[in-house]
């Protein structure tokens, strides 16, 4: 079946999933005109059979919590690399380790295992379960990237303060950069590879979580990002050291400086709509919860109004009973008193007054 985008007319064979009505004619991403929920193409995936909204609104929050924390996260490790490639201040990569924490635990709420209000839980976990893994240790890398940098800006920043006060010192030591320094720079740069290549999994499984959103058209833009990240990242990474060796044709030069200024075309394009689409997840998260919340309380209000209407109708019913006049409510069985001759059985119910060797008793049946 041809995938189908928010927007697009329902065919005619489209009903909603909670409710069974009719969704022939109406735009998918809508809301269901009988109960609300949003239309959303039927897939083969496991998560057709439910919906973000019906999620418990606990998650819900945790998702939204998690997506603001990404998308913060992610804007400031790129101002405070910016900041400190300018600037040459450690103290930039230090706050930047703080935003790539940020950015990692975001991930990690945002990657746990979903809620549905199908499927149990214990099955909702084996989902995902490799590329979960995947993608919370390849973005744990980017605070160790991070963080390795700082360490290696601190400690060229000590080695130029020792060459600058050593009386000794020549232009060449100043300007050299030490050979621990260089090696944890090399480190960081093999983390942050890493974690880059890491962002294509993430993509993937964001691109999920639009899906079971409802929203289509965000789930394709994420795998566009995905594909574009996946070509850009190794590209700008290898095109370099290939050029680098000696002996290259010039024609494979050309060919592959073309390939680096696409790479970078397509990465800068890329990483700004990975950062969009997540602003659209936090945002759609966010509604998730206000629609759940809201529906919760419109099913109260529904179910409340049910039972008032319920009693009305038994209140009026009994009202309206036909009564027996000649029945009153404080008539009382007649009670039989005599007394007994000897050996004979009374009938029915009797009562006497207590009487000094007198006794009560029932007739049996």
């Amino acid at each position: 079946m041809a995938r189908t985008h928010k927007g697009d007319l329902a065919p005619a064979d489209w009903t909603c999933y909670k409710c069974d009505y009719s969704l022939a004619g109406l735009r998918v991403g809508g809301k269901c005109p009988e109960c609300g929920t949003i239309i959303a193409p039927p897939k083969s995936s496991a998560t057709r059979d439910d919906h973000m909204t019906d999620a418990p609104i606990p998650y819900l929050k945790g998702m939204a919590a998690g997506y603001f924390l990404m998308m913060l996260g992610g804007v400031g490790m790129i101002l405070f690399l910016l900041l400190a490639k300018n600037y040459g201040e450690p103290w930039y990569l230090v706050a930047g380790t703080l935003a790539a924490g940020g950015w990692w635990a975001g991930v990690f709420v945002v990657t746990q295992p979903r809620r549905s209000a199908i499927r149990p839980y214990a099955e909702m976990v084996q989902e995902w379960k490799r590329t979960r893994m995947t993608n919370r240790v390849s973005q744990a890398l980017w605070v160790v990237a991070i963080a390795i940098g700082a360490t290696a800006m601190f400690v060229h920043q000590a080695a130029m303060n020792a060459a600058m006060a050593s009386p000794t010192a020549t232009v060449g030591m100043l300007g050299a950069t030490p050979r621990g320094a260089e090696a944890l720079n090399w480190l960081a740069g093999v983390c942050a590879l890493v974690a880059s290549i890491g962002l294509v999994p993430l993509c993937v499984q964001l691109s999920d979580l639009a899906d079971w959103s409802g929203d289509t058209g965000l789930g394709n833009r994420l795998r566009v990002a995905a594909w574009g990240l996946a070509f850009g990242i190794p590209t700008i990474t290898f095109v370099p050291l290939i050029g680098a060796i000696p002996g290259v044709a010039s024609t494979i030069l050309v060919v592959l400086n073309l390939m680096f200024v696409l790479a970078i075309i397509t990465l800068v394009g890329c990483s700004l709509m990975f950062l969009t689409c997540l602003f659209s997840q936090c945002s759609m998260a966010f509604w998730a919860v206000r629609n759940s919340i809201s529906g919760r309380e419109r099913d109260i209000r529904v179910a409340t109004k049910k039972a008032e209407r319920y009693d009305g109708i038994v209140s009026r019913q009994m009202a309206n009973a036909p009564v027996d006049p000649a029945v009153s409510l404080n008539d009382t069985a007649p009670v039989t008193k005599g007394t007994r001759a000897p050996g004979a059985k009374p009938k029915g119910p009797y009562v006497e007054p207590a009487k000094p060797g007198d006794t009560y008793g029932i007739a049996e049946d």
